[in-house]
């Protein structure tokens, strides 16, 4: 997905092997176990996850 919209073209420029230690690359994704939040970046509205992002920041500073 990230590679679909690179705008950067890190990906290509990472498999031109101009750069290295790009994930999904040459550096594994290691998915977290147990994350704060999940976003769905191709089902959700950009201002939903904001949202989400928002009220997660705001419950944690509440918790601090």
């Amino acid at each position: 997905m990230c590679e679909q919209r690179d705008p950067h073209r890190l990906y290509s420029r990472a498999r031109a092997g101009e750069l290295t230690g790009l994930t999904g690359v040459d550096a594994p994704y290691e998915q977290p176990g147990d994350p704060d939040i999940r976003l769905h970046g191709s089902d959700d509205a950009p201002d939903v996850s904001a949202q989400r992002v928002v009220a997660l920041l705001d419950a944690l500073e509440q918790d601090a």
